[in-house]
């Protein structure tokens, strides 16, 4: 099975918007909750596929792809599996760990 970025944006788009959150409320949670900073360009570019000039031209192919670290903060904010996220699993029931409010928070890298 290959990698599908377009799963994970569209994944990625679903949580959020089913947390009824902004992209700038997400990175300012995902910072205090994990201390990973992210930014919301980043998070608009990880939900996207595609980035419209603003020269009017044509739509092109956003190619970032998401770090460990910056997976891992996303993962563990929504409590979903890491394969879930990367379109692998299908199950958005995390089951990995204990609840988040027993969790330590993420090591800095």
């Amino acid at each position: 099975m290959e990698y599908d970025r377009e799963v994970t944006a569209k994944r990625l788009k679903d949580l959020r918007k089913r947390a009824d959150i902004s992209l700038k409320g997400l990175s300012e949670a995902i910072e205090k909750e994990t201390d990973v900073r992210i930014s919301t360009t980043q998070l608009q570019k990880y939900e996207n596929i595609f980035i419209a000039p603003r020269d009017g031209g044509s739509h092109k192919v956003i190619t970032d792809i998401m770090n460990v670290r910056n997976l891992v903060a996303l993962a563990d904010y929504y409590e979903v599996p890491y394969d879930y996220l990367l379109g692998y699993g299908h199950n958005r029931e995390d089951s990995r760990m204990e609840p988040r409010s027993n969790q330590p928070k993420l090591l800095n890298f």
